[in-house]
């Protein structure tokens, strides 16, 4: 044979059994390739199901805790005022000591006033100078003297503070009148942000307008706007939105107080799914 047909026909072996070395490799590699990315898609998919239960899951527990929080208000303050004749508040330090008393058994109240059915602050305690003013053409008074209960949104009112307030009102005799609360923002707050995730996680409450009316972790302040649209979050739904550092963030919603409040729960994507 002539030493350049030899050298040709060794070239030509050599390439032949590395193409059957790759052919066979690639034979017994694909099905293990499609077997990984098919569990590592599905585990992923698994996860991030997992992940939009938790935010959901938590939001709809933290707004069924808050809701009990808002009734339990509620519940003692008619309770106080069905206990209390006007009368008795109105004169000496009777609504002082109720403050004193409700504060011992449950706390997170700021401020009692007791107001007539004319829209008259009668009596007050608490850290305001409020007494003596006239609630009359305030929306709150209508509406508590109209349901009987009344729980407000965040607002500004004569204190130019945000807060919420709970009025109860009270038929005595042919009198009517209310009793009054402020509620603790900031032990509000604490409690509504006690449902965050992880290090990334955030829980706060928008009222229908989409306005804070609990002060977020991460930019936000009470009031303030806070770009959501809370019709979007209908019941089940999760939504994914952009960071702007280009990250994903997963957030949740569940109604609260009539469907007066979302409560809504975030959670970063990455660090949901980082493991």
């Amino acid at each position: 044979t002539h030493p350049k047909e030899s050298e040709i026909s060794l070239t030509m072996y050599k390439r032949l059994r590395l193409n059957m070395i790759f052919l066979i490799l690639l034979i017994s590699l694909t099905p293990f390739l499609l077997l990984g990315g098919i569990v590592s898609y599905e585990y992923s998919f698994m996860v991030r199901n997992g992940l939009e239960e938790q935010v959901k899951y938590r939001a709809r527990v933290q707004a069924n805790a808050v809701d009990l929080y808002l009734k339990g208000r509620a519940a003692i303050l008619s309770g106080m005022a069905d206990l209390h004749s006007i009368d008795s508040l109105v004169e000496g330090d009777g609504l002082a000591r109720l403050l004193q008393v409700i504060n011992h058994r449950s706390g997170g109240f700021v401020d009692l006033g007791v107001i007539d059915d004319k829209g008259q602050h009668l009596a007050y305690v608490g850290p305001y100078n409020l007494q003596g003013l006239n609630y009359y053409q305030q929306g709150w008074f209508a509406e508590a003297m109209g349901r009987g209960l009344y729980i407000s949104d965040v607002y500004m009112g004569f204190r130019q503070v945000p807060h919420y307030v709970i009025a109860v009102r009270r038929q005595e005799n042919q009198r009517a009148w209310i009793l009054r609360a402020t509620i603790d923002s900031d032990a509000f707050n604490l409690f509504v942000r006690e449902a965050k995730v992880g290090k990334t996680g955030d829980a706060f409450i928008v009222n229908r307008e989409g306005l804070f009316q609990t002060r977020p972790r991460f930019g936000g302040e009470i009031l303030a706007e806070s770009g959501l649209d809370p019709s979007l979050f209908g019941e089940g739904a999760v939504i994914e939105r952009g960071t702007d550092d280009g990250g994903r963030i997963l957030l949740a919603g569940s109604w609260l107080k009539n469907k007066d409040w979302l409560l809504v729960i975030t959670q970063d994507a990455a660090e949901g799914m980082g493991a």
